[in-house]
């Protein structure tokens, strides 16, 4: 399980992820050996955020938009197997991508990030499908944890 960024009191940006493995309640049925571990990126300014979605597909954490000090509409992909951030280009005009928003919910059907509603100063009533294995090739960076 994975906790990623959020917000606290006034809206202050968290840019912190934490993960816990649950093989010891599934084992013993107890919660007494359960571990929550900090992982520390290197560069927090791209995971600072709150209002985002973040769902796992093929053992990676795909983390959809939110707001910081703006709203966004990124997509960022979590490898925990070898600790890494990746940026992910959504297209290269308007047309292609979602616009920015918090507050959406997102989840995958077969390869494909499906992302509806959400909020950005207007309320949103609208459906986006993003085929992730069509972006592999645009990466814009990786990022070391």
């Amino acid at each position: 399980m994975f906790i990623i960024a959020g917000c606290y009191a006034k809206y202050r940006c968290l840019s912190d992820i934490y993960s816990l493995d649950l093989t010891p309640l599934l084992e013993t049925g107890s919660t007494k050996d359960l571990i929550w571990t900090e992982r520390k990126p290197k560069d927090i300014s791209y995971i600072t955020r709150w209002g985002h979605s973040s769902t796992v597909y093929d053992n990676k954490v795909y983390i959809f938009a939110g707001r910081f000090s703006n709203d966004l509409n990124d997509i960022q992909v979590f490898d925990p197997q070898n600790n890494t951030l990746k940026v992910l280009k959504l297209g290269n005009t308007s047309n292609e991508a979602p616009k920015a928003r918090r507050r959406h919910c997102a989840g995958f059907v077969g390869s494909c990030l499906i992302i509806f509603g959400g909020f950005n100063g207007e309320y949103f009533n609208d459906l986006y499908y993003i085929n992730v294995f069509e972006l592999v090739n645009k990466i814009d960076s990786t990022l070391s944890l």
